[in-house]
């Protein structure tokens, strides 16, 4: 007996109850729900572990700048306000990827489904953090 499974096109959206990993409008790989949820529950771990590692960092480095030059304290900034500020928007910049990959694996878990606006906001938060640091080495 074959394994018929329900599977998705990622790409066109045909849905068949079929063992053949392949679609056979577009060619495009066929996904089963359980496999879109074992890829959302991957993608909520590592986004929230990435939010919640940038925003420690930005504590860490706050408490690090807010405590500069305190006598008895080792800790020192020597950068400009301004390059603190770019530090501050690029640690922003990676957690809102974080959520927005957490959001998307959460969509996944519940719709058994990809949302490609959410897809989207990541792709472009992440251009976003490529700009933010190609601008910040050319005014260094």
């Amino acid at each position: 007996m074959q394994n018929l499974k329900k599977r998705t096109c990622s790409k066109c959206q045909f849905q068949a109850e079929t063992p053949d990993k392949k679609c056979p409008h577009c060619g495009h790989v066929m996904t089963t729900q359980l496999s879109v949820r074992i890829t959302g529950i991957i993608l909520v771990v590592l986004g929230s572990s990435l939010a919640i590692f940038m925003a420690s960092l930005f504590i860490w480095a706050k408490e690090m700048i807010d405590r500069a030059g305190t006598p008895g304290i080792n800790a020192r900034f020597n950068g400009t306000r301004e390059e603190a500020l770019m530090m501050f928007g690029l640690f922003g910049i990676v957690m809102f990827l974080g959520v927005a990959v957490t959001l998307g694996g959460i969509w996944q878990i519940i719709f058994a489904r990809r949302n490609k606006i959410i897809i989207w906001i990541v792709l472009l938060g992440g251009l976003a953090l490529i700009i933010a640091a190609i601008l910040f080495l050319v005014r260094s």
